[in-house]
């Protein structure tokens, strides 16, 4: 089955400070491992899950991206940031206007679940021909970046105190929670930005599970069919799995016209994911020796 610790996947939960980059930083030296990769940047003034692929597990990142994540933050009305969270310079207030109740928060929220046309923060990790927004963006230059269709699934608010909304997020890939946050202060016409942000949940794992960057010492890695629990799985016997490792196809039953990629296990063991090709399985990603 090979080294436990040359492939397979970590639950961190990152703390606030720390740039999603630090952590496989820490992950690389905590394991003395190369490949690490993860499925997702939090910005360093956010806290929470980070999922992190290692050794052949970095070719499954692409997989995981459908999956759902589920934040829960502050968003303080009344005050905009060019950074739309409290790392940011304020540009503009709406000192002496009426906050907003509970239920006022929930009807308003209510309007911003479904499919949106959202636009990215100007301090994001967008690429401008090549170039981050948000290293664009502190250079001064006029930044103009395009709105991206994304999904929310859940948008509730949990409390106000004051200018102060704390909520709960369930949302689909490439959603920007901090343009939510710009978004609602403006249909409110208050303005608004993030105080706090902390992810707890990526599809089905969550930040509970997850180990601080200092318990990283002695982590076991959790295997890679764990990773791809979400995707429909097929066992393959020994021949099936010597030929998958050559790069052959092989019969895929019922599976191999009904879906877009099967997850391949031989003896627990992820071997390898495959798409349908001819009513056959092809391997696309092999993970196994």
């Amino acid at each position: 089955m090979g080294d436990p610790l040359s492939s397979g996947f970590v639950l961190i939960d990152k703390p606030i400070g720390p740039t999603s980059h630090d952590m496989v930083s820490a992950v690389r030296r905590a394991l003395g491992l190369k490949r690490v990769g993860h499925t997702g940047t939090l910005d360093p003034f956010a806290s929470g899950l980070l999922l992190l692929f290692l050794g052949q597990g970095t070719r499954l990142v692409r997989f995981m991206a459908p999956l759902h994540k589920v934040y829960t933050g502050t968003l303080r009305l009344g005050i905009e940031t060019d950074t739309l969270d409290s790392t940011g310079e304020v540009v503009s207030r709406f000192d002496g206007a009426e906050l907003p109740t509970i239920e006022t928060m929930q009807k308003t929220f209510a309007g911003f679940i479904g499919e949106l046309d959202q636009l990215p923060p100007n301090f994001s990790a967008k690429k401008i021909d090549g170039v981050a927004a948000y290293k664009r963006a502190r250079r001064g230059e006029d930044v103009k970046l395009s709105a991206s269709q994304v999904v929310v699934y859940r948008l509730e608010a949990i409390s106000v105190d004051g200018p102060d909304v704390s909520f709960l997020a369930e949302v689909g890939p490439g959603t920007y929670i901090r343009s939510i946050a710009r978004d609602v202060g403006k249909e409110l016409g208050l303005g608004g930005h993030l105080t706090k942000l902390r992810r707890t949940a990526i599809g089905p794992f969550v930040v509970d599970d997850a180990v601080s960057p200092e318990g990283l010492e002695g982590c076991v890695p959790r295997p890679l069919a764990e990773a791809l629990s979400h995707l429909p799985n097929m066992a393959i016997d020994r021949q099936q799995r010597e030929e998958i490792g050559m790069g052959k196809k092989i019969e895929g039953g019922s599976l191999s016209s009904a879906e877009d990629s099967v997850a391949l296990t031989f003896e627990g063991e992820l071997v390898a994911v495959a798409e349908p090709v001819d009513g056959l399985l092809q391997p696309r990603v092999v993970v196994a020796s």
